[in-house]
């Protein structure tokens, strides 16, 4: 029957929407609140560490950290090779240090468009199923001579049943966005002061890094 394949299609189109944001708002909760972590140990040791070398050597063990990668970048042990080495070491370590960043805020904003797009779409994917089935209700009254009520109440309410599944898709979707998105302003925020802290402390302590490892 048209209805029960137009109504199937959009459920199906509309439980992989939801699947897909639930999906991504795990992965990005974790994402965000790993970089939080990094940056709560950062901005802690750096009140605690005496100087640069004790900092570093508190992050010695966790090279998959954002906080041993931005530690590394601003005292020039991801400094880039290839052109790069006819710089400055210390133009080199800022090269390094944003790159670093970038990267960071890049796996802060994975996602957050497909988050988008599934919730200005989920409303009229379900419109779309509610159309089709109704279509479909009224076409098959259509063909018999007489209609009553009971006939249509069903196939009505699961059309009508569509437009609430786009609305139930979409709200998480918009909620997580823009939570994450005012998240994720504010931890790059943070990791740029905290990456220009340590750019000047790394200036101020002179350390010039020749033999660092290229990026």
């Amino acid at each position: 029957m048209v209805i029960d394949v137009g109504i199937i299609g959009t459920a199906a189109v509309l439980a992989l929407m939801s699947l897909t944001c639930w999906t991504l708002i795990i992965r990005q909760w974790f994402a965000l609140r790993w970089i939080q972590r990094n940056i709560d140990a950062l901005g802690t040791a750096l009140v605690a560490s005496p100087n640069l070398a004790a900092l570093s050597q508190a992050f010695s063990n966790r090279d998959q950290e954002a906080c041993k990668r931005i530690l590394d970048a601003a005292q020039g042990l991801e400094s880039p090779g290839g052109t790069y080495r006819q710089l400055e070491e210390s133009s080199r370590r800022d090269i390094a240090l944003r790159k670093v960043l970038r990267s960071l805020d890049q796996l802060m904003s994975r996602g957050l468009g497909l988050l988008a797009s599934i919730a200005s779409t989920a409303p009229f994917v379900g419109l779309f199923g509610t159309v089709w089935g109704i279509f479909g209700a009224l076409s098959e009254i259509a063909q018999v001579s007489e209609a009553s009520i009971q006939a249509v109440a069903q196939p009505m309410g699961e059309a009508l049943l569509m437009t609430a599944a786009g609305i139930a898709v979409a709200l998480p979707a918009v909620l997580a966005y823009n939570r994450f998105s005012r998240q994720r302003k504010d931890l790059a925020n943070d990791l740029w002061i905290l990456a220009e802290d340590i750019r000047q402390i790394s200036n101020s302590a002179g350390l010039p890094h020749p033999q660092g490892r290229s990026a």
